[in-house]
C-alpha cells in the first residue's frame, strides 16, 4: 500500500515537471548533480559511480550496478543572514527524476530560479529551465565510453510570493506547489539548446581516470549557422579528473564498512576564464551500497593558466572550500552542503571590511527517495 501511494505521488510530480519539457545557454546557472557533489566542489569527472554520472560523466553509467529510481527535491541559496540585507536573497529550487540501469540512464528536472523584482514584499519573477538528460554507456574491461544527450527549455513568469520571506514548512511547500504550477511564458528559440556531451572512464576498482566533454556537439547552434564546431575550441568545455578509493570488498570477500575516497578534477582545461582545479574527499560509513553516513570536503579555485596545476596552484586566499555531509537509509536519502569563499572567512579576509559585502556562501540541500 505504501509503495502504491508513493508512485502515485510521483508520478503526480512527474506530471507537473513533463509539460514544456525539453539546458539553456541563459544567464543563470547552478551546477549539475545534487548536494553530494556540492559538498566535493564538483570534483566529480573521475567519481562517476551513481546517478550524478548521468550530468558529469555519462561513461560511469556502465558501472552502475543494478537498476534504481531517485526522485529528489534540490534547493540552494546563500547561507548567510547578510544576504537578506543586500537584497541577494535568489533561492533556486530543483525537483529531479532520475532512472539509471546498467549502461544507460534517464533524468529530468526543472530548475526554478527565483529573482526578486519586489524585495520587500517578497514578491518573485521566476526563471524555468527544463531539462531532459538521456545517455547510455559500454565498457571494454576497465574502460567505458559514455555519450548523453541533454535538451533544454527556458521560460519566465512574474507572479510569484513568498510573503515576507516565510521560509517555514507550510510557506514552503505551498511556494513549491506556486512554482510548478503558474503559468509560463517561453523565452523563445534563444534560450532552447540541445547538446550532445561525452565521456571516458577508466576504473581498477580504486584508481580511476576521466575526462568528460560538456558540449561536444551543439545541435541548436549548427541548426543556425551550419557550421560545425572549430577546434581550436575544443578543450574549453573538457574535463579531466583521477580519483582514489577503498576497496568496495575487503580480502575476506566482505563488504567494507569504513570508506574513504578522493579526487581531483581541472574543469574547462582549454579556457582561462573558466579553468577551475578541484579537490574533494569522502568518508562514510557503509552498512551496504545503498545504506550510508558520508561527511565530504571539497575545495574549488580558478587557474589563470594550466601549468599552475603543477605549480603554485593551491593558494587558499582565493579559493572555495566545501563542507558537506550526507545520509542514505532505507530508501530515503539526504544530503547538505556548504560551499564559502576565502575572502567570507575572517582569516583571508584581507581587507578587514566590516559589514563584508564580497562573495556570500552557498548552501545545497538535497532530499528524496529512491526504489
Amino acid at each position: 500500500m505504501v509503495k502504491k501511494i508513493v508512485r502515485a505521488w510521483v508520478c503526480a510530480m512527474f506530471c507537473m515537471l513533463v509539460p514544456g519539457l525539453l539546458f539553456a545557454g541563459h544567464e543563470h546557472y547552478t551546477s549539475p548533480g545534487d548536494a553530494r557533489a556540492f559538498g566535493l566542489s564538483h570534483a566529480y569527472t573521475a567519481v562517476a559511480h551513481d546517478h550524478n554520472t548521468l550530468f558529469m560523466n555519462p561513461a560511469g553509467l556502465d558501472t552502475i550496478p543494478d537498476r534504481r529510481f531517485r526522485f529528489t527535491l534540490g534547493y540552494e541559496d546563500y547561507a548567510d543572514p547578510r544576504s537578506f540585507g543586500e537584497q541577494q536573497y535568489t533561492p533556486i529550487f530543483i525537483p529531479r527524476f532520475v532512472f539509471t540501469a546498467p549502461g544507460w540512464g534517464v533524468g529530468m528536472h526543472s530548475t526554478y530560479y527565483m529573482n526578486p523584482s519586489d524585495f520587500n514584499n517578497g514578491a518573485y519573477e521566476v526563471t524555468k529551465v527544463n531539462t531532459l538528460d538521456v545517455g547510455a554507456a559500454m565498457g571494454i574491461g576497465m574502460l567505458s565510453f559514455g555519450v548523453s544527450l541533454q535538451a533544454s527549455k527556458e521560460s519566465v513568469t512574474d507572479n510569484i510570493s513568498m510573503g515576507q520571506h516565510n521560509l517555514s514548512i507550510g510557506a514552503i511547500y505551498d511556494l513549491a506547489l506556486d512554482l510548478m504550477l503558474s503559468d509560463y511564458e517561453p523565452k523563445g528559440d534563444a534560450y532552447d539548446v540541445l547538446v550532445m556531451k561525452a565521456g571516458i572512464l577508466f576504473d581498477t576498482g580504486i584508481v580511476s581516470v576521466g575526462a568528460y566533454h560538456e558540449k561536444l556537439f551543439d545541435f541548436m547552434a549548427w541548426s543556425q549557422d551550419r557550421e560545425f564546431p572549430a577546434f581550436n575550441g575544443l578543450t574549453d568545455d573538457l574535463n579531466v579528473g583521477i580519483g582514489l578509493r577503498s576497496r568496495r570488498i575487503d580480502q575476506f570477500g566482505r563488504i567494507n564498512t569504513f570508506r574513504v575516497m578522493g579526487s581531483l578534477d581541472v574543469d574547462h582545461i582549454g579556457d582561462d576564464d573558466r579553468r577551475m582545479l578541484q579537490l574533494g574527499v569522502e568518508g562514510g560509513l557503509y552498512l551496504t551500497d545503498y545504506n550510508r553516513i558520508a561527511v565530504r570536503a571539497g575545495y574549488a579555485e580558478q587557474l589563470e593558466n594550466l601549468s599552475d596545476v603543477l605549480v603554485g596552484a593551491i593558494q587558499p586566499s582565493r579559493g572555495t572550500f566545501s563542507l558537506g555531509v550526507g545520509v542514505e537509509l532505507l530508501h530515503i536519502s539526504a544530503d547538505a552542503a556548504i560551499q564559502i569563499p576565502a575572502t567570507a572567512l575572517p582569516l583571508f579576509n584581507e581587507t578587514g571590511d566590516d559589514p563584508y559585502d564580497g562573495e556570500l556562501p552557498k548552501l545545497r540541500i538535497t532530499g528524496g527517495i529512491s526504489f
